[in-house]
């Protein structure tokens, strides 16, 4: 950025500069308390909005110089303009002009040094536009071979930086290793992981009877239902046996039954008139019918003697078949004799009707026992021998199965264990990949790279400046130390400070792109220094390397002499005052 117009009017200790630059190098000097500080406070906050010497926007009328009511500073660049108005505060800067933290740096050298670790790798970062987003993170992280899916999981912790994802990664591990332990019962470590495997039992010494086992089925099978049948017809001769032996009682007895049936009928037979008759001698009623009539006509007929000899036969006849012949009126004795004689009736009755039943029974009984076919029954010995061959089966049968448990048992037990070797195989994998982004996210990993990046044009610009100056070369490690030589920053003199952070605010204003530089009490120098900067800045100045560097310096004199490209400015009481001084500072 090449300034072409300094203009700061009542500003601490500038009260009216306007100072034309024509040359890219421009040296404000003077004598202590001249306002020369003040020119270059105002130019920096101008241009960074930074404000030195006061904290609160209230405070921006101390910032006017004493006596006067307002101030300010107008900055005039080939692009634009930028101004500042005091006491308001009100800063305006055209669109297009460089802002920012590596303008802010390449104007206060000493602002690099002052910051912490994390805000320079930061600043490094937007300097040289090295990406740290999660996009080329993860770029990178697969580009090392990293497990994607592990990647795309630490991804959300990089919002965090780079120190959350690594710790992350590495608790992952860590739960890796709690796991391995857990399926191992050992101690998770690198090699050992590498090569554990779960102990596989022995093979039994058995016989694999998988294929045995299913014709054994089929024969014990066939044998019960062997069995089964022989049991069978064992209980179906049997029960015939027994229901033989049930029917021949009674199928013997059918001749038996009917000869007493037939005497039971006869008996009835006979008993069956002295019942009517005495029926008829209780009750005193006449039988009815012509042979009856006849018979009582002839009782009470008067015969000569050899007809009544008859008559009294054909009674008697009459009497044997039909019992006794009554002239009419109830016989008392037949009357108290007739119940008696009902029961017998009854008696012999029920007799015969049970021995009718019992004799049909008998019928049905012989003729079912006669139908009954004979069935051997089956030698017991016969369904023993089956019973203990099934038996003997069924034993072969428990052996196979413990044999084949057994065998399984094992197939499982070496199932589980090349399991338990897999799943530690994961284990140990999952360690090794979340170790290995663990790794690429710390600080020597991937933000190492990307930090070695950014540090690359910085570090090989401080490499050229101290070959142009022959002063220490000054460096930017990876851990954000900073060293001039062998010597750390903080080790250093006051002036090995100022060349250090000169440097630096030279560097960043190359590699920014911006090419602009301004630096403060130069005077801290001693004379070989100052003449060595001022060679240095002239080389910048003729390559093109910086548009713009201001200088400023407590002088005794205006220098004469310099080269075409630097041009001198005599501050005095807060003015810029020309003058002609023969002496060099």
């Amino acid at each position: 950025m090449k300034i072409q117009r300094i203009q700061v009017d009542n500003f601490l200790g500038a009260r009216s500069i306007d100072a034309v630059l024509h040359t890219p190098v421009t040296l404000f000097c003077g004598p202590n308390g001249a306002g020369k500080s003040s020119i270059q406070e105002a130019v920096r906050m101008a241009i960074t909005g930074d404000v030195v010497r006061v904290n609160l926007k209230k405070e921006y009328d101390q910032l006017v110089t004493e006596g006067s009511k307002a101030g300010g500073a107008l900055l005039t660049a080939e692009a634009g303009t930028y101004s500042f108005d005091l006491p308001a505060g009100k800063m305006k800067v055209d669109d297009g002009l460089p802002a920012g933290e590596s303008i802010a740096v390449a104007l206060n050298g000493q602002r690099f040094a002052s910051m912490s670790a994390d805000d320079k790798r930061t600043f490094l970062f937007g300097l040289t536009g090295c990406r740290a987003s999660t996009e080329e993170v993860q770029k990178r992280l697969l580009a090392r071979n990293c497990e994607p899916a592990k990647v795309d999981a630490v991804m959300p912790m990089l919002r965090s930086g780079f120190p959350a994802a690594a710790e992350y990664a590495a608790e992952q591990a860590k739960q890796g290793k709690r796991d391995w332990r857990a399926e191992t019962g050992a101690t998770w470590g690198a090699n050992v992981a590498e090569r554990w495997k779960a102990e596989t039992p022995a093979q039994p010494q058995t016989a694999d009877h998988a294929e045995d086992l299913p014709m054994l089925e089929m024969e014990i099978e066939q044998v019960q239902q062997k069995v089964g049948a022989a049991a069978a017809a064992l209980r179906a001769a049997n029960e015939v046996a027994t229901k033989r032996e049930q029917l021949k009682t009674k199928a013997e007895s059918v001749d038996r039954v009917r000869s007493n049936l037939e005497l039971k009928c006869t008996e009835l037979a006979e008993y069956e008139p002295e019942v009517v008759k005495m029926r008829q001698r209780a009750s005193g009623t006449a039988r009815v019918g012509l042979v009856h009539d006849m018979a009582a006509f002839l009782l009470d007929a008067t015969l000569i003697p050899d007809d009544a000899q008859k008559a009294n036969d054909l009674i008697e006849r009459y009497e044997d078949e039909h019992g006794e012949l009554t002239r009419g009126g109830a016989d008392l004795d037949a009357k108290a004799s007739l119940p008696e004689y009902e029961r017998g009736l009854e008696v012999m009755q029920n007799a015969v009707k049970n021995l009718t039943r019992d004799l049909q029974a008998a019928i049905e009984a012989k003729a079912a026992y006669d139908s009954l076919e004979y069935h051997r029954v089956m030698d017991t010995e016969d369904l023993t021998a089956l019973q203990q061959r099934l038996a003997n089966l069924k034993v072969s049968r428990e052996r196979m199965q413990a044999d084949i448990r057994m065998l399984e048992g094992w197939k499982r037990d070496v199932a589980a264990a090349e399991g338990k070797t897999k799943k530690a195989a994961e284990h140990h994998a999952a360690v090794t990949a979340w170790l290995a982004i663990a790794d690429a996210l710390s600080p020597d990993g991937i933000p190492g790279q990307l930090l070695a990046e950014a540090l690359q044009p910085l570090n090989s610009t401080l490499q050229i400046a101290a070959a142009d100056t022959k002063w220490p070369c000054v460096c930017i490690s990876p851990d954000m130390q900073i060293t001039a030589g062998k010597r750390v920053y903080g080790l250093l003199s006051e002036s090995e400070k100022w060349r250090v952070d000169a440097m630096i605010a030279q560097a960043v204003a190359k590699v920014s792109g911006h090419k602009m530089l301004m630096l403060d009490r130069m005077d801290v120098l001693d004379i070989p220094g100052r003449l060595a900067l001022l060679q240095w800045l002239d080389m910048l100045a003729e390559d093109g390397t910086i548009d713009t560097a201001l200088l400023f310096g407590t002088l005794k004199a205006l220098p004469t002499g310099l080269p075409s490209t630097i041009a001198a400015y005599w501050i005095e009481d807060g003015n810029l005052v020309p003058r002609d001084i023969k002496a060099a500072a």
